[in-house]
């Protein structure tokens, strides 16, 4: 691999450990923050994905829509059908934004979908580091 592409997928991978380390921080704030956590949870599994997007030279496209990201990613590595799950995270790139569609209401909920990041993150880095 590259110095660049190196260079850049560290940078994707350090903005999407940064939203992990939010998600969890917020997880556990006060007042409950849920609907804030699990939007940085689906931020990390976007970055994440765009990682993977860049390891294999496609310029990730400027969406919020993780099925969309798989499909692409999917492509090129069909065991990445295996994070079809994370599919359910796009919905929190909009929902914690409004008021009228806030609804992560436990702590258990929303360590689920943290879980599901971090899933998309174990298995990505998995491919690009090994």
């Amino acid at each position: 691999m590259s110095p660049e592409k190196k260079e850049i997928i560290g940078e994707w991978f350090e903005k999407a450990d940064e939203d992990i380390l939010t998600a969890e921080v917020v997880i556990e704030a006060s007042p409950k923050l849920f609907d804030v956590a699990a939007f940085h949870a689906q931020q990390a599994a976007e970055k994440y994905l765009k990682a993977f997007l860049v390891f294999k030279e496609i310029m990730p496209p400027r969406v919020h829509n993780i099925k969309m990201l798989i499909d692409i990613a999917v492509e090129y590595d069909k065991e990445l059908e295996n994070l079809r799950e994370a599919e359910t995270l796009s919905k929190y790139a909009i929902r914690s934004r409004y008021p009228d569609d806030m609804d992560v209401d436990s702590k258990e909920q929303v360590l689920l979908i943290l879980d599901i990041a971090k899933s998309v993150r174990d298995f990505v880095k998995n491919k690009i580091v090994n």
